[in-house]
């Protein structure tokens, strides 16, 4: 049975397919490409990979730069004593 996702802003379907143990079908739209599991463990390790955040960068401490302070959810009033 595939495995479906659908991507709604883009209207697009996303469908993974086991054909036999040598031959995964992805299909992206109306596209088809027929990958091996070396093929499809490989572009899964891409997409894993690209979304991990690079190791030199602390992101929980981005609003400590000198000068910089959040967009969003800065509240100056917590620093008045009323």
């Amino acid at each position: 049975m595939p495995e479906i996702f659908f991507i709604e802003h883009r209207n697009t379907e996303l469908q993974v397919e086991l054909l036999d143990a040598c031959r995964v079908a992805f299909d992206v739209g109306n596209d088809r490409l027929i990958l091996t599991p070396s093929e499809a463990g490989t572009i899964s390790k891409m997409l894993s990979d690209v979304m991990e955040w690079p190791e030199e960068e602390d992101h929980s401490e981005w609003h400590e730069i000198k000068g910089e302070e959040p967009e969003f959810g800065w509240d100056e009033d917590i620093y008045n004593d009323q």
